[in-house]
């Protein structure tokens, strides 16, 4: 599963491809990891002994879906970092998304909805943002995960908003250059793409609390 994971994401994002030959290890109670070139499963957890369609995670989640977000997590989470007050919304968030999208290409049509519904449920229990997703902190991830539930789902929304061929772009962009991102340059690059503007949309739900539009 992971080879093919890697091999979706080197069609629809090749600068996520570029990097350094990914190879796969485990270690007993070392947590999961992904490195440089590396991703390391923790024996302790099982991955090598259960199913990939076993259970895993909260929310019916599959140990495929745990897999495709370590693969999205290699693919940004090294490569491309946030930088600012919203780097965890542009790191955390956007592998979240990915994860969704990477079950969908793989044909775990029923896996990627599950996960869509689980978002948005999440975010409906959780109520309104305490603050924007761009000020929200990394220790959300340790706790409410609103970066897991409202994060993705904006991401969603701007792909459906800017069409996914014009999203890879702007991701392989960044991808391409390396180092470091901002809010500010994503939204300028969507604009560049798109040829309309992205101000209120940053406004509502990046640098505001409005939930994004839910689409189909």
């Amino acid at each position: 599963f992971l080879a093919r994971a890697a091999a979706e994401l080197g069609r629809s994002l090749p600068a996520a491809a570029a990097g350094p030959v990914w190879s796969v290890t485990s270690f007993a109670g070392t947590g999961d990891r992904v490195l440089p070139g590396l991703l390391v499963l923790d024996e302790e957890r099982g991955w090598l002994q259960q199913p990939v369609d076993s259970a895993w995670g909260p929310a019916g989640g599959t140990r495929r879906r745990g897999l495709a977000e370590l693969a999205a997590g290699r693919a940004f989470g090294l490569r491309l970092r946030g930088r600012g007050s919203a780097a965890p919304f542009l790191e955390a968030s956007l592998t979240a998304y990915l994860a969704r999208r990477i079950l969908a290409d793989l044909g775990h049509a029923d896996e990627a909805e599950a996960l869509l519904a689980a978002w948005r449920a999440h975010d409906q229990a959780a109520g309104e943002l305490p603050a924007p997703l761009s000020l929200l902190p990394r220790e959300d991830l340790f706790g409410a995960q609103r970066l897991l539930g409202r994060g993705p789902l904006v991401w969603l929304a701007i792909e459906r908003r800017a069409g996914r061929d014009r999203l890879d772009a702007v991701l392989n962009g960044f991808l391409k250059a390396g180092g470091f991102w901002t809010t500010e340059e994503l939204r300028r690059a969507l604009e560049e793409r798109t040829g309309e503007s992205w101000e209120a949309f940053f406004r509502d739900h990046v640098y505001g609390r409005r939930p994004p539009p839910a689409g189909d």
